[in-house]
């Protein structure tokens, strides 16, 4: 076998060093759009963190608004007609046993059991009176402070989207340096394929472009879909709070969505949910969806336990 020349080793030399040196830079460029995009999406995670929790502030507009206080008062009520409730359950058998031995007929017995039932029965009505305003204020609370719940997660997601929108850019131009899949590209591939949609027909070069190009935008779009699966599973497992912590949060928010609706008319409801383009007979559904997205430290199984069983029911309304 003839040895290289001199010259030819040089030559060889000199491209190689040509792609090492085109490996690097490509390495490095690689390297700062990563860090670009970690950047920003660091600072949106940090924008998160900073948010106010929806169970926090379920909290502190239910303490303002005074819905603690309105429970016990409800609380002290209920405990009043439970007693009265007992007393009256237990009364045929308490009158039995006062005139078991005595000359009383049954007859009397049961006068005497009317007449003792009467004010207690009384009493027991007006103490339910006196609680329905009490419920109907802690509805109308609770309804209130979920329609703020909801203006405020509305405020929030107005905070982060110009940061949803950089990272998505970043994303987007990154997947095309990665992949070579420019804009000019995919308007020549666009400009292709209306010709071929009209003529019916391109020439070879024409055709092996268009494999060319539409190779390039399928790695792209691979390329996007990885970067954003990366991101997800990144603010999975970071911040947001505990499971424990997470799980508190869902119960709260689930609360305050089930007493709104299920005290609200059906067509109130239908008309608000619409207008959030949810179909009212999917409610249970969407709800559990925006559970698993906002809740990602809550196993999907616990949520929907939640949901299903807990504070959404078959006839919870």
């Amino acid at each position: 076998m003839a040895q290289k020349s001199a010259t030819t080793k040089a030559l060889e030399k000199k491209v190689s060093s040509y792609g090492t040196a085109y490996t690097k830079g490509w390495t490095s460029l690689l390297a700062k759009q990563e860090a670009k995009a970690e950047a920003q999406f660091g600072k949106y995670e940090a924008k998160v963190a900073g948010q106010e929790k929806m169970g926090d502030a379920f909290t502190r507009l239910g303490a303002e608004a005074g819905l603690p206080e309105i429970g016990q008062q409800i609380g002290a009520f209920k405990g009043e007609i439970y007693k009265i409730k007992d007393l009256i359950d237990r009364l045929d058998e308490d009158i039995t046993a006062r005139t078991t031995g005595s000359f009383t007929t049954e007859a009397q017995r049961r006068r005497q059991v009317a007449a003792e039932e009467e004010p207690l029965q009384r009493t027991m009505g007006r103490l339910g009176t006196g609680m329905a305003p009490l419920i109907e204020q802690q509805t109308e609370t609770q309804s209130l402070i979920a329609t703020q719940l909801g203006l405020i997660s509305a405020d929030q997601q107005k905070e982060l989207q110009p940061m949803i929108m950089r990272i998505e850019a970043l994303s987007d131009r990154f997947s095309r340096e990665i992949t070579g899949y420019t804009k000019s590209k995919e308007s020549e591939l666009t400009l292709l394929l209306d010709k071929l949609s009209s003529q019916r027909a391109l020439d070879k070069a024409e055709w092996d472009r268009v494999q060319q190009i539409a190779k390039e935008e399928r790695d792209f779009v691979k390329q996007k879909q990885l970067i954003a699966i990366q991101q997800a599973n990144k603010a999975k497992s970071g911040g947001g709070g505990t499971k424990a912590t997470q799980t508190s949060e869902l119960r709260t928010s689930l609360s305050a969505l089930s007493s709104k609706y299920k005290n609200m008319s059906w067509d109130k409801m239908s008309k608000e949910l619409k207008g959030q383009g949810v179909d009212p007979v999917f409610l249970r559904d969407w709800v559990y969806q925006q559970a698993v997205t906002d809740y990602p430290k809550v196993s999907e199984s616990s949520i929907k336990n939640l949901v299903y069983n807990t504070y959404f029911p078959d006839q919870w309304r």
